[in-house]
């Protein structure tokens, strides 16, 4: 099994894990990311648990959408994982790098906006910024969940196009 950290996958998973760490963390010190980025030993040290704590976070929430959301989503019309596994490398790829990595993200920000909100909401104070805040974090997480259900039909459209087998690819190429 070749086993890689491609750039797109990372990003999928680290991205919404450092957005969670980085709402949580700021509501709960004022927003001042000075004395983390101060440079001393101890601060590195806080930087790369933040670092790695991100990236497994990011995976709590993939898990949370591949378990939880797809099987809802699955009710409907499924992607056809056969058809994608056995696609040629290159088809297979440009699906990965320009559909499933962005609908993979979308969700997973999604998800750790609305896990965020639920640690942020109770640090601020200010019973206006309170709802502001809400307000802005509800609605980037509903245009997340809306572009990662459109681009879930376009996925499934688009795998629907495609042979069933390997071996029909190369019939066809």
């Amino acid at each position: 099994m070749n086993f890689s950290l491609k750039p797109h996958p990372l990003v999928a998973h680290w991205v919404p894990g450092m957005t969670f760490l980085v709402l949580v963390w700021g509501s709960r010190h004022g927003w001042n990311f000075r004395e983390m980025a101060a440079g001393n030993s101890n601060n590195i040290w806080y930087m790369l648990i933040f670092s790695v704590g991100a990236f497994v976070i990011g995976q709590v929430f993939d898990a949370f959408r591949d378990t939880l959301i797809e099987r809802f989503l699955d009710k409907g019309k499924t992607l056809d994982w056969e058809k994608i596994i056995n696609a040629e490398a290159t088809k297979a790829d440009r699906f990965e790098d320009y559909y499933f990595t962005y609908y993979v993200l979308d969700w997973n920000l999604a998800l750790s906006l609305i896990a965020s909100l639920l640690f942020t909401s109770c640090a601020i104070n200010c019973i206006c910024t309170r709802l502001c805040m809400c307000l802005v974090i509800l609605v980037l997480a509903a245009l997340f969940i809306s572009n990662a259900i459109s681009l879930r039909k376009e996925m499934i459209k688009i795998v629907e196009g495609w042979p069933l087998k390997k071996e029909d690819n190369e019939k066809t190429a």
